[in-house]
């Protein structure tokens, strides 16, 4: 199942949608790391210099920037058209 997974996602993907595919995941990993720090480290979740923003900007923006590139790859017009060019009728 996942292999089928990583098969679509990753060889229908036009190179852009790779690279962002890329970048979240490292933005994902940052996150994960900074997490572990936070959590090994004992230090506070609270304060200007805590951990917590670089893990949540990390995991959030990781997160999201997969989401949406997921989400706008299955948006291909066809007919080389895109929709606001179509009329309404």
């Amino acid at each position: 199942m996942t292999l089928a997974l990583r098969d679509t996602l990753w060889t229908r993907a036009r190179p852009v949608e790779r690279v962002a595919y890329v970048v979240a995941a490292a933005l994902f990993a940052s996150g994960l790391v900074h997490l572990v720090v936070l959590v090994a480290s004992g230090t506070t979740w609270e304060g200007p210099l805590s951990y917590r923003k670089a893990m949540t900007f990390g995991l959030s923006f990781g997160l999201t920037l997969a989401s949406v590139t997921w989400a706008t790859g299955s948006w291909r017009s066809g007919g080389g058209t895109s929709c606001s060019a179509r009329s309404p009728r």
